[in-house]
């Protein structure tokens, strides 16, 4: 079975909101959603949006019913034509992984190609 590619694109404007986020603090983890456009063989990253109200420590972050809640509402409103294509996360202190509750996520919500 052939698997076709996928391009993303992440323009730096967008990239640079992401690090900023990630960095506001070296304690606890912080992540948040992209918000973009998924056509033919690419995904264009239109804006991040950071999940303030999720529940984090050093070792996890948690995105509860609410912050669900509160960026699907936001994307609806703010970026129209656009959906959730994916998400994001820091390990402060930690290489880049994915945990177990990182698959689960990845899996559930973004399992689509993009």
């Amino acid at each position: 079975m052939s698997h076709s590619s996928i391009d993303i694109v992440l323009p730096e404007g967008v990239q640079d909101e992401i690090e900023e986020h990630c960095f506001t603090t070296t304690v606890n983890e912080v992540g948040g959603f992209l918000v973009g456009k998924t056509s033919d063989n690419t995904t264009l990253i239109a804006a991040a949006i950071p999940a303030t109200s999720a529940v984090s420590s050093q070792v996890s972050l948690t995105f509860t019913h609410e912050v669900w809640d509160d960026v699907i509402g936001r994307v609806h409103r703010d970026y129209p034509g656009q959906s959730l294509v994916g998400w994001y996360h820091s390990h402060p202190g930690f290489a880049l992984f994915l945990s177990d509750y990182d698959a689960f996520i990845q899996q559930n919500f973004f399992g689509a190609p993009g």
